[in-house]
């Protein structure tokens, strides 16, 4: 594909009030008004891009055209209002208005419960367009499968993006020659066969693996598959799941909870069976998903509905929820000593910052509690004061968690301060920093806090009191002693 193929070629006159609303390896993401068409766009800018790596993902959404794939509008060409004079290359899609899987997932683990008819739609919906991408001819693989590669509508159907990393099954070899050791994908969602192999050769079983992992995600509204393993720790990741089997946790997942969960479970299984040739083809996933689906069809219109409710207005659930199923982790199936909206991964995982075999208090290892506060003996009263402080810190940053998201424009120092506490993990800090507007580091930041529960939402309040005292205030907040 070149600039003179039926993509059209957009530039700067016909593009107005552009916005940076994402950003990665590849370069930034921006949402833009095309004057002409009177609607929004999304224009995914490369770095240091020579033209090859924009036309091979332009080509690749081009093949996989279809209602559950991002529509790719055109090509961008010109001078970006916000990035220097130079000409930069990018890709012209159909802005998504709900943002990715992967946002959606923390926002609600936040605010639950995860309605299931929306699960199993997004399942589905998923399966179908993998299953169109594998049925072209040649095949298209999409090699990154993850819930910040699914991206949603105004009425939170998912669309299958982010192509970068895809490949034409026949042409394997040549791209491999084009981009050598890369097989392409995220760590936590590449299948064992793949990991630390540079001679590995992608096929259709690889999609479907990752399929598997983001099947877990969709059905515990969990966005990190290992929690407790650092995104960038790719030996690590070699060492659980290709040497030891390793694969998320489903201790607190109850089958029976919610009809066609079993069945939905036991896909996910053969998904992620160790055996490539054992792994179920799209064309038999759709099928499951659909008979799923179908069982619980009536219900997405009140699901999707009271989801948009909580995105829009920040609802923490209550009655809004009333009536709508949903999937959560059966606190019967739980460790005790565990948080009860928390799925963990199994306990013989001994890694990270954070080790899930030590002793628990509030959601934190032992270890991270202040080493004053350790070393100091304490009265019966001085600890159930120290308990009261506590609690009153977790409750305010709970109870005010939608306004500090919104007006909190100084992140970065509180995250440092709760980093330095190690009250967060380093995957999570990463996140953070590159999160683009102060309102999604702010919830990443929450999505953080979670592990650490009333112990690291307290070092929160002590931070918010040091720099955001007025604020704090004005909420009614009070000090600490």
């Amino acid at each position: 594909m070149d600039l003179s193929s039926p993509a059209a070629v957009i530039e700067n006159n016909s593009l107005e009030n552009w916005k940076v609303i994402g950003a990665g390896g590849f370069g930034q993401v921006h949402k833009a008004r095309h004057v002409v068409w009177g609607s929004d766009v999304a224009i995914k800018l490369l770095q240091c891009d020579d033209g090859a790596s924009l036309h091979n993902e332009a080509e690749m959404m081009c093949k996989g055209a279809s209602l559950h794939v991002i529509r790719i509008l055109g090509v961008y060409k010109d001078c970006p209002p916000t990035c220097g004079p130079s000409i930069q290359l990018g890709l012209v899609m159909e802005f998504m208005e709900r943002g990715t899987l992967e946002s959606l997932l923390d926002t609600l683990s936040l605010n639950p419960p995860w309605p299931h008819p929306l699960a199993y739609r997004l399942a589905h919906q998923i399966a179908l367009g993998m299953n169109f991408l594998h049925c072209l001819i040649p095949p298209l693989l999409h090699q990154d499968l993850k819930p910040n590669n699914v991206l949603l509508d105004d009425s939170l159907n998912a669309k299958l993006a982010d192509f970068g990393l895809a490949k034409v099954s026949h042409s394997v070899n040549k791209m491999s020659k084009e981009f050598p050791g890369k097989a392409g994908g995220t760590s936590s969602y590449m299948p064992p066969e793949a990991l630390e192999n540079v001679s590995y050769k992608p096929i259709r079983a690889f999609d479907i693996y990752s399929y598997g992992i983001l099947l877990w995600s969709i059905i515990t509204g969990q966005s990190k598959p290992y929690p407790y393993v650092n995104a960038g720790d790719s030996s690590r990741f070699c060492f659980l799941i290709k040497d030891r089997g390793q694969r998320p946790s489903l201790e607190a997942v109850d089958k029976e909870q919610v009809e066609g969960l079993g069945d939905l479970v036991e896909l996910m299984e053969k998904c992620w069976d160790h055996e490539p040739s054992k792994r179920p083809p799209f064309k038999e996933c759709f099928l499951v998903t659909e008979r799923v689906f179908e069982k619980h069809k009536k219900g997405i219109h009140n699901a999707v509905h009271q989801v948009l409710t909580k995105l829009d207005l920040g609802s923490e659930g209550g009655s809004k929820t009333s009536g709508v199923g949903a999937l959560h982790v059966s606190a019967s199936s739980k460790p005790p000593a565990c948080p009860k909206d928390k799925v963990n991964i199994s306990a013989d995982v001994k890694t990270g910052s954070l080790s899930p075999t030590q002793d628990v208090a509030d959601g934190l290892s032992s270890k991270l509690i202040d080493k004053d506060q350790a070393a100091t003996p304490q009265s019966s009263q001085d600890q159930s004061a120290v308990m009261e402080t506590k609690q009153y810190g977790a409750k305010f940053v709970d109870e005010n968690m939608e306004v500090l998201i919104q007006r909190i424009n100084m992140v970065m120092p509180i995250a440092d301060g709760l980093y330095q506490k190690k009250m967060i993990h380093d995957e999570d800090y990463s996140e953070i920093t590159a999160a683009p507007t102060s309102m999604s580091k702010m919830r990443k930041l929450y999505v953080a806090l979670k592990p650490g529960g009333a112990v690291a939402k307290s070092a929160f309040y002590k931070i918010l009191l040091e720099q955001q005292s007025l604020l704090v205030k004005e909420l009614g907040g009070v000090g600490q002693k």
